[in-house]
């Protein structure tokens, strides 16, 4: 079975809304929900195709209303729709993508003056590489700075 975000539902209702409160009442205000929940909670593209969607619904709506307005002004106020909600899309997917990606090491932390092990919640010294990899998005790649390999192998590099 099929997983229906539930900004889909948010949107439908927002589009049944906004056709049941006719032309005199603009409404479209509230598109920009569906568009954020689906950018922030991982759907990028279903943000992006919503904020495309919505508006030409909206202005298919027109047509059926007997809108007075022009066919031109319906067109161009679709795509001042359009392009504001793909630039609200694409701002949430990009603040939620970042959010996802930080992960922040707070507080203290008590570490081994002689192998730089860390204290972690049950007491235990463990590596400083294992406990920042264990509680954030960080890798380690390791090496020798040139003060080090001075000392380590300094006669071999003469």
């Amino acid at each position: 079975m099929a997983h229906t975000p539930p900004s889909a539902a948010v949107a439908a209702t927002v589009a049944v809304v906004d056709y049941l409160t006719g032309e005199e009442v603009h409404f479209p205000i509230m598109f920009a929900l569906p568009v954020i929940l689906a950018g922030w909670f991982g759907r990028g593209w279903f943000a992006y195709a919503l904020a495309v969607m919505l508006p030409a619904a909206r202005l298919v709506y027109g047509s059926a209303w007997h809108d007075d307005e022009t066919v031109l002004w319906s067109v161009v106020n679709a795509a001042v729709r359009t392009l504001t909600l793909l630039l609200v899309a694409l701002l949430v997917v990009n603040t939620a993508g970042q959010r996802r990606r930080l992960r922040v090491l707070e507080g203290m932390l008590s570490i081994c003056a002689s192998c730089k092990g860390i204290r972690d919640e049950d007491g235990k010294y463990v590596r400083m590489e294992k406990y920042i990899v264990d509680r954030s998005d960080c890798s380690f790649s390791h090496g020798i700075c040139p003060d080090c390999a001075k000392k380590m192998y300094g006669e071999f590099l003469d």
